[in-house]
């Protein structure tokens, strides 16, 4: 596996456990802490920005991984903050 995978592998990790504890410490009421919101979505456009950066060729190894929503998700976070 190359360096560059590796490290947007565990870039995608690293921020989907951040934005799963963002919402665990505040499970009931997290859509109403704007700090909270905007941090969980920070987290998954960073998710989406390294499955974007994830060589091609190298996809095929992690077939279960949808790189294509995964990758969408940066504009998606981004127009779901602006829209509320």
């Amino acid at each position: 596996m190359r360096d560059r995978t590796r490290q947007c592998l565990e870039d995608m990790l690293e921020n989907t456990r951040r934005a799963l504890r963002y919402f665990e410490e505040n499970r009931e009421h997290w859509r109403q802490d704007d700090l909270r919101m905007d941090a969980i979505l920070r987290r998954v456009g960073v998710v989406g920005e390294a499955a974007s950066r994830v060589p091609v060729a190298d996809r095929v190894q992690f077939p279960s991984l949808c790189y294509t929503v995964l990758s969408a998700s940066v504009g998606d976070s981004r127009a779901a903050r602006l829209a509320g």
